[in-house]
């Protein structure tokens, strides 16, 4: 897991519940003391560990607080590195990006996590569709899928997102369809 979600996690959890309850998950987690590198590789039990106790402090259900995440997750990642959607205009142009933007993230890595990191996604491109083909213990289909809605509405673009296979019911990988429908108001 590179580090910056590892470190909006416990941003959220401050941000959406207070600095008392972040500071519960920081002792839970035993983090305290920790500030998290997007430029460190975390072992994905620790994210899962992380992830399992902000739902414990939150009392929150995962998919719920995941979808959530995924959005604040769009507002600070737009925020702190903007120069990765310089120039782009729509949805589609982000989406397909994210798998670059992420192993450009892990080139500074010892190859073993850059390899851990780089094989979880990979994309296939139709003429209306961008299907994200997504293997990773943590699971987190659903934060993907939380990040391209709040980029679709950020740009104003109309998305249908499915997901005909998921690890979650048993799959041996995440198959997210992000299909572009145009921009909101207008026929597709």
């Amino acid at each position: 897991m590179i580090g910056i979600i590892n470190k909006l996690l416990f941003e959220f959890v401050g941000h959406q519940w207070g600095a008392e309850t972040e500071g519960k998950l920081r002792a839970e987690t035993g983090t305290q003391m920790v500030e998290f590198r997007m430029d460190t590789y975390y072992p994905d039990t620790e994210w899962q560990a992380q992830l399992a106790a902000a739902l414990r402090v939150t009392g929150q259900a995962e998919e719920a607080f995941v979808w959530d995440f995924g959005h604040y997750c769009g507002v600070e990642l737009l925020k702190g590195f903007s120069g990765f959607v310089r120039g782009v205009t729509t949805t589609r142009e982000v989406i397909t990006r994210q798998p670059r933007i992420h192993n450009t993230l892990s080139s500074t890595f010892a190859r073993e996590d850059r390899d851990r990191i780089n094989e979880k996604f990979r994309l296939a491109e139709l003429s209306d569709r961008t299907i994200m083909h997504y293997q990773s213990p943590n699971r987190l289909c659903t934060l993907y899928r939380s990040i391209a809605q709040w980029v679709a509405d950020e740009f104003g673009d109309t998305i249908v997102i499915e997901e005909p296979r998921c690890q979650k019911r048993g799959d041996a990988e995440c198959e997210i369809h992000i299909i572009y429908k145009g921009k909101k108001g207008q026929p597709a």
